[in-house]
């Protein structure tokens, strides 16, 4: 089981997908913040392919927006010429900001 990533409510969070060592060409993708059992994004937006990788991170006012709670950082990864799909999701914890 992997451990729940915490952060700090207003704190960024970076994460970095790929495909296991697999070409990434013909692919794009879309991040998604979901909190469970919700099927509404919250926050979603496409990430540029580095090195055969998809890095970025959340920012202090993306994760200030989010309440105290159990989230999912999914990335949706489709081939645009074979319609191939997959989903890499993780699991993100907001803690309460401290001043």
């Amino acid at each position: 089981m992997t451990a729940i990533t915490v952060i700090r409510q207003g704190g960024d969070l970076s994460f970095v997908f790929d495909r296991d060592g697999e070409d990434i060409t013909g692919f794009v993708c879309t991040i998604e913040v979901k909190k469970f059992p919700a099927d509404t994004a919250i926050i979603s937006r496409i990430i540029p392919a580095v090195d055969q990788t998809w890095p970025g991170f959340l920012t202090s006012t993306e994760t200030a927006a989010l309440g105290v709670d159990t989230y999912f950082l999914i990335a949706q990864l489709k081939n645009t010429t074979t319609d191939e799909e997959r989903q890499i999701p993780e699991r993100f914890q907001i803690s309460k900001a401290w001043i």
